[in-house]
């Protein structure tokens, strides 16, 4: 077949088909590559056979899906928040959206994929780093200055990390790793500071 194209919601690559859209989440530690024709199929969770004479080979999926929409049917997206990069994310839309978990703590609140797509644990842990914001903190606790940093750094660490292919264990169409290096998730200091890292339950 042939990808007409590829659009990005959160977490989810949305291809366009001839008759309706693949949405894909490739979960942790999925691959996407494009491999020749044969042998057919290359991966075991989904292939593609596309008209330029190869395949797109979907596989290692863990706690992720891959389902197909038909044309004119209301994707799932839908479902998600606005998109964590999207342009229409103003600082005041940031505010309002963490206005409605005033409880939650801002960790979580981050993580909330109906009120924000696209920031996962990884992301969220280093966002709050570079805003210099404890991840306990309730959202509601924020102030203006605050939030307007948090919102900042939001767009600069998800932006790098796309800009590096993200994180080491993820590859590109071509197989390729990324080279993105978390500050502090995962890791027993702090890449800034050189502080010990204690691990919130």
């Amino acid at each position: 077949g042939v990808i007409a194209g590829v659009d990005r919601h959160g977490k989810s690559a949305l291809l366009r088909l001839p008759d309706g859209s693949l949405w894909l989440h490739l979960g942790l530690g999925g691959t996407v590559q494009f491999l020749p024709a044969a042998p057919w199929p290359a991966a075991k969770f989904l292939s593609l056979r596309l008209a330029e004479d190869g395949q797109l080979a979907v596989d290692k999926v863990f706690m992720g899906h891959a389902y197909f929409v038909p044309a004119g049917q209301r994707p799932p997206g839908e479902e998600l928040g606005i998109d964590a990069l999207d342009p229409a994310l103003t600082m005041r839309r940031f505010a309002e959206l963490l206005r409605r978990k005033p409880k939650a703590a801002i960790k979580a609140a981050l993580m909330d994929q109906a009120l924000l797509a696209g920031v996962g644990n990884t992301y969220a842990d280093e966002i709050l780093l570079k805003a210099g914001i404890h991840p306990a903190r309730r959202a509601g606790t924020l102030t203006d200055e605050e939030i307007a940093v948090l919102h900042s750094a939001l767009g600069v660490v998800l932006e790098w990390a796309i800009a590096e292919g993200g994180e080491a264990g993820w590859h590109d169409l071509e197989g390729r790793p990324g080279h993105y290096q978390p500050t502090i998730h995962g890791a027993e200091r702090c890449g800034r500071c050189g502080g010990p890292v204690e691990t919130i339950a």
